[in-house]
């Protein structure tokens, strides 16, 4: 299973699914470069690297000043995105336990390409949080993020929350996130 990462102190956001009571952590964008090598060194050599010059754009519940992962790295506390910095869906979901977790990130590997397993599994006090971005729907709006849990319903046991905020701030409903033909 992919490293759960244990935030013993993290910072909660203004976004609160009402009907549990769950305030989730903040989300910061990690921006950086990649690693490239010194010209002429030798390219298994993790001695030489430099600051290359392509960007990349990560997210994160955490300020881990130790993951050396990207050269330069400049973190922003994000609450909706932008559309300079952002892109596609940002999509921070509560889980109510481990096998969840698992389900989920082995739909994402048989789904997508997952970049950065790693850095997606978040432990709280509040449970257990995914982050991951993804490409938009085609015709669907973009960058958005989205906040995700369940919540009890009286008929079925449980349903599914979802905030989603676009780049002006404005909240969008959750449908947007779905294929027009169900799918």
């Amino acid at each position: 299973m992919t490293q759960i990462i244990d935030l013993k102190q993290y910072r909660r956001s203004l976004i609160r699914c009402e009907a549990t009571g769950l305030a989730f952590p903040k989300i910061y964008r990690r921006r950086g470069v990649v690693w490239d090598h010194k010209p002429g060194a030798d390219p298994n050599s993790l001695d030489d690297l430099i600051p290359g010059n392509i960007p990349v754009v990560e997210y994160t519940l955490s300020i881990d000043e130790s993951d050396h992962s990207i050269a330069n790295p400049e973190w922003d506390e994000i609450a909706h995105p932008s559309a300079g910095l952002d892109s596609g869906w940002i999509i921070l979901r509560h889980h109510k336990s481990r096998d969840e977790v698992k389900g989920y990130i082995n739909g994402l590997y048989d789904m997508q390409t997952v970049w950065r397993p790693d850095r997606m599994v978040y432990q709280t006090e509040a449970g257990l949080f995914t982050i991951t971005q993804r490409d938009p729907l085609p015709g669907r709006p973009a960058p958005l993020i989205a906040w995700a849990t369940t919540v009890p319903h009286p008929r079925f046991g449980e349903d599914d929350w979802v905030k989603v905020l676009g780049a002006d701030g404005a909240e969008h409903a959750a449908e947007v996130l779905h294929s027009d033909d169900g799918a």
